[in-house]
């Protein structure tokens, strides 16, 4: 399936608001990581390197478990550490001088992901080596000392040289954690939904937003229990409102990047390319980072499809009051904040309807009315002025749904 041509993608009538027995994710997941192979498998450096050689050893190994064990390379690739570069080195960053680098750091830790999953490539050395890499499948981050001139990888593990004698740590040892290199690179949330300790995205510093500057890790002088704890009890909330949403967001993200913590505001993100990856702030309130799970999931969601196939035709160009930020935006910002949002407003709905202990705070409803307001505005301005394309008039029509619900009810 091409970018461009979107016949073979499937009507999602349930991707702003999933439906109890949804398979929309799983789906779109599938469709998602397919073209993640086909774009690793496509990948090249424009001459020969170390990096190269590399990456092609990989892409045969790839090609030969993809034939024998489609499941563990796809496992491999819904990895953000490995999926992101993907996505990163499929755009400009593939023609850039820094591609080498990143190519680097991709073979490294796909390497990495599939021997300590028991698919170990063909040896491969890279050299230069990249200083760092996280591995999700064992929750840690090896650190290369600052002298390492290579690395080989190898079946019985990785084989590093410096300027003292080469060290060789087996695989067994790295997904243990308790190498000499090696440090937590995670903290358990709540089924695959992890708190990352430690994040290599070349993507995290890039900011579009006017009121942050970046997503560079950072507790916030909180421990990660204090942070896990904080996230699991935002995740108990959609649970309770919305458990469809709360099921995809264990099935689809991986990470939670924190980035500081504040008492009075609250900023998350997320990139179209880190698919499975939330940057967010911890906050002492549960609902609002509750809000910013499904928000930020629900961008996750939508990205997936727009990597593949465009939802509105005019999405970029010209630009919208948005009732979401306090800058104008291209119709694009407007749909991704109404898609966010929507389920939002269910989640505020359905803990109306138990009477959950959040709706006794004064806030709760105003913030409700608030979002109201900002749906209805968006809706009304993609409403007017939005062309869906083939791929995005059933998710056009479900947000479309979800708004006259909205306003049917009076929320």
């Amino acid at each position: 399936m091409s970018r461009k041509d979107s016949r073979s993608l499937p009507h999602f009538v349930d991707l702003t608001l999933p439906s109890d027995d949804s398979t929309t994710v799983r789906t779109l997941l599938s469709q998602y990581l397919s073209l993640q192979y086909r774009d690793l498998m496509r990948m090249r450096l424009a001459q020969q390197s170390s990096e190269q050689r590399a990456l092609e050893a990989l892409q045969k190994h790839c090609k030969g478990v993809a034939a024998s064990e489609p499941g563990a390379i796809l496992s491999a690739l819904r990895k953000p550490t490995i999926g992101g570069l993907i996505r990163f080195l499929a755009g400009a960053a593939g023609a850039s001088s820094d591609a080498p680098k990143w190519i680097a750091q991709l073979c490294a830790t796909l390497y990495a992901e599939l021997a300590i999953a028991g698919n170990a490539a063909p040896a491969i050395l890279l050299s230069p080596t990249p200083r760092r890499f996280i591995l999700i499948g064992a929750d840690t981050m090896l650190t290369l000392p600052s002298d390492t001139a290579s690395c080989r990888m190898h079946a019985d593990g990785l084989t590093y040289v410096g300027t003292s004698a080469p060290t060789t740590l087996s695989w067994e040892e790295i997904a243990s954690g308790e190498t000499p290199i090696s440090s937590p690179a995670a903290a358990h949330v709540s089924g695959a939904v992890r708190l990352a300790l430690a994040d290599d995205s070349p993507l995290a510093e890039h900011e579009t937003h006017p009121d942050k500057a970046g997503n560079a890790l950072d507790l916030g002088g909180k421990s990660d229990n204090e942070w896990a704890g904080a996230m699991r009890a935002g995740l108990e909330l959609v649970r309770t409102g919305v458990p469809a949403v709360a099921d995809e967001i264990e099935l689809l993200i991986q990470q939670l990047v924190p980035v500081g913590f504040d008492a009075h505001s609250h900023l998350s993100a997320s990139y179209q390319e880190m698919i499975g990856t939330i940057y967010l702030s911890l906050h002492p309130e549960p609902m609002t980072l509750a809000e910013a799970l499904i928000h930020e999931h629900s961008h996750n969601k939508i990205n997936m499809l727009w990597t593949m196939a465009p939802v509105i035709e005019n999405a970029f160009a010209p630009n919208y009051p948005s009732p979401f930020r306090p800058d104008e935006r291209p119709l694009h910002g407007v749909l991704l904040g109404v898609h966010a949002f929507l389920p939002v407003e269910r989640l505020y709905e359905r803990l109306a309807e138990v009477a959950h202990p959040v709706t006794g705070d004064p806030n709760f409803e105003r913030r409700r009315r608030a979002i109201r307001e900002n749906n209805r505005a968006a809706c009304e301005t993609l409403e007017r002025y939005a062309e869906p394309s083939a791929a995005g008039r059933s998710v056009m029509d479900e947000i479309m749904k979800w708004n006259a619900h909205f306003e049917a009810i009076g929320s």
